[in-house]
């Protein structure tokens, strides 16, 4: 991505390598790149097998999941979804050890009544939340700062 290539073909490359390493080692991991414009508010979330991702925009909090299977296991695109965020906005991405966004009521109970402190403090609230879980755990909270535009 640094290097200037496009997100679908970064994304492409990755599960076309995890697939042939798939055959020989079984090796598959899921993927979550969220780009976001600072300026703008546009952004787009790429997901292969990746827990939900929440946005919290105005207010109102929607959930973004993926249909598509990890890296290593599919060689097809990622799913993307587009948004716009604002000033105060909230993005959060989860891995799967915090919430396989079946039984995520609590996890959207604490994005939707977050509304002091750092971003920190929510992912943190996430990460040390206990959780029945038995994998590892990231959660990363992103919070628009700034004057809508």
């Amino acid at each position: 991505l640094t290097a200037g290539v496009r997100p679908e073909t970064a994304l492409a490359t990755v599960a076309g390598a995890l697939a042939l390493r798939w055959e020989s080692e079984g090796s598959f991991t899921t993927i979550d790149l969220l780009r976001l414009d600072l300026v703008t508010g546009e952004g787009v979330v790429y997901k292969l097998g990746a827990g939900p991702t929440y946005l919290r925009r105005d207010g109102q909090l929607s959930r973004i999941t993926s249909q598509s299977l990890p890296a290593g296991l599919q060689t097809g695109a990622a799913d993307v979804s587009r948004f716009r965020l604002g000033a105060g906005d909230l993005a959060v991405l989860v891995s799967d050890g915090i919430t396989d966004g079946t039984e995520d009521g609590w996890v959207r109970e604490q994005i939707a009544a977050f509304s002091t402190g750092s971003p920190r403090d929510l992912a943190l609230t996430l990460l040390n939340h206990d959780s029945p879980a038995a994998d590892d755990r990231t959660a990363i909270v992103l919070r628009l700062e700034g004057r809508a535009v």
